[in-house]
């Protein structure tokens, strides 16, 4: 029975994973972007918000980024409550 259970534990992970990195990619191959709207906002507002949200690293830096903070159960700001974390909600 402890087999069976961790073995159920391994798949999950490895599932988890794999649904994060499809995701992750998937979403960053698309076309368009947080900035590709009608209205473009001047240049330094688009660095300051390409830096909060480090748009501006390579995307391998981005994936081990995010990964590690869902990893801590890190889920970003929320949208509602823009003071929060998703975890103070």
């Amino acid at each position: 029975m402890m087999k069976f259970i961790v073995r159920r534990i391994a798949w999950l992970a490895i599932m988890l994973w794999t649904v994060f990195t499809i995701s992750f990619f998937l979403m960053r191959a698309v076309p368009g972007g947080p900035f590709s709207s009608e209205r473009q906002p001047p240049p330094e507002v688009r660095k300051a918000i390409e830096r909060r949200y480090q748009l501006d690293a390579p995307l391998w830096r981005q994936y081990f980024t995010e990964m590690g903070r869902l990893s801590r159960g890190e889920l970003g700001q929320s949208f509602r409550m823009a003071d929060y974390t998703v975890a103070e909600v």
